[in-house]
């Protein structure tokens, strides 16, 4: 039941936990709806307790006082008999009624959710717990949440990872948007999850560390066909250097070092390159959104792949130079190239039982595609966390 009055300010007392749910304004923009407020009036009304408790409006109720005013507009809500229904009315108030950002509902969302989760009225203490553990329990807790405030379980279940998130590791996630934070989580996880898997156990070998190191012990002349996507940026160009070494020192005679690369440096990265012979550039069109480059003002609608050999012979097949793209995640890996178009180099430029490296394995789509069309497979990845969720990856998709 609701009831609306003309209450005097001073009678009006502020709900203590307003300013834990809630941004209060600062600076500007408290002096904005300060100003508004002194022109206008307080338009919007306040909601209160019977006890005249303020529990939406705390921030127009703070400046009415500072404005010395006498009187103003208030619903009284006289059927929030608990402090977890008082906390309910106003976070869905708040959410039904006011501008926030995605983050600021996220953390809404999750009170919100916990406060169906633990129950209100009538059982113990250890039902409440078995509840809580239930998994139809919190389906349950997700669907009720997502009614309420016309989002999708997904949503809720989203809010609650990511405030999660943010309230164990503030310094880390604080600020970022859910999206990222997310993404971030997800990947510890598979990282973690990652450094159980022995891949060698599934034929695949693969080592963390530097290229030139880790896989230094591969004999020379042995590799049928190196594989990669190196770092595009300029401050990683040393790392060509060191592939064209590693290629022409590791590569059997004919033997093909095929790596994809950015636009911008491609005129650096050739010259680093012509230890090996170019045998061709293939045209990778890219699929799905593609970016605009801010330094040129161009939007590359296709990537370079190079390809080198030691020495030269014609390879079996004709081939086509231009691969239609197959659209790629970036879950795994930043640069993450989809399997389809590395089928396709592979298929034109090595054999079943062939020797296939891949020095920047990244999250391990050469190191799949390889063992699915039965190459040797070797691969090495220097970041930590990028090698145990390729390790998660690769042992999933090979089982």
């Amino acid at each position: 039941m609701e009831i609306t009055t003309q209450e005097r300010v001073k009678d009006l007392k502020l709900y203590k936990f307003n300013e834990e749910l809630f941004d209060l304004l600062k600076g500007s923009d408290y002096n904005a709806l300060k100003r508004d407020i002194k022109q206008n009036g307080v338009k919007v009304e306040l909601h209160i307790l019977p006890d005249k408790t303020v529990i939406c409006g705390h921030q127009r109720l703070c400046i009415a006082k500072e404005l010395g005013m006498s009187h103003l507009r208030c619903k009284t809500v006289t059927d929030l008999d608990t402090p977890e229904k008082v906390r309910e009315y106003v976070i869905l108030d708040n959410l039904l009624r006011r501008h926030l950002t995605p983050e600021k509902q996220a953390f809404l969302l999750d009170d919100l959710s916990k406060q169906y989760e633990i129950g209100r009225r009538g059982r113990t203490k250890e039902e409440r717990i078995e509840d809580a553990n239930s998994a139809s329990s919190i389906e349950n807790v997700l669907d009720k949440t997502a009614k309420m405030v016309n989002v999708s379980p997904r949503t809720v279940a989203n809010a609650r990872a990511y405030a999660k998130a943010v309230k164990s590791d503030p310094e880390k996630y604080a600020g970022k948007k859910i999206s990222v934070v997310l993404k971030e989580v997800q990947r510890k996880k598979k990282s973690e999850d990652g450094k159980k898997i022995d891949v060698k156990s599934i034929g695949i070998t693969f080592k963390l560390g530097d290229f030139t190191k880790v896989l230094d012990d591969i004999p020379d002349e042995s590799i049928d066909l190196i594989l990669t996507d190196p770092p595009y940026p300029i401050e990683f160009i040393d790392c060509w250097s060191k592939l064209a070494d590693f290629a022409f020192r590791k590569l059997k005679k004919n033997g093909f070092c095929i790596a994809y690369s950015g636009h911008k440096n491609l005129y650096e990265v050739m010259k680093r390159m012509e230890i090996l012979d170019f045998y061709w550039m293939f045209a990778l069109k890219h699929s799905g959104n593609t970016k605009l480059l801010a330094f040129n003002n161009i939007v590359p609608n296709w990537k370079p792949i190079l390809i080198y050999q030691k020495g030269f012979k014609k390879i079996d097949n004709k081939t086509d130079d231009f691969i239609e793209g197959t659209g790629r995640s970036k879950f795994n890996h930043d640069w993450e190239q989809s399997l389809g178009e590395i089928d396709i180099l592979l298929t034109s430029f090595s054999n079943e039982g062939d020797m296939v490296v891949d020095p920047f394995a990244g999250s391990g789509t050469v190191l799949v595609a390889s063992k699915k069309l039965k190459r040797v497979s070797i691969g090495a990845e220097e970041n930590e966390d990028t090698y145990n969720i390729a390790k998660k990856r690769i042992s999933e998709s090979i089982e």
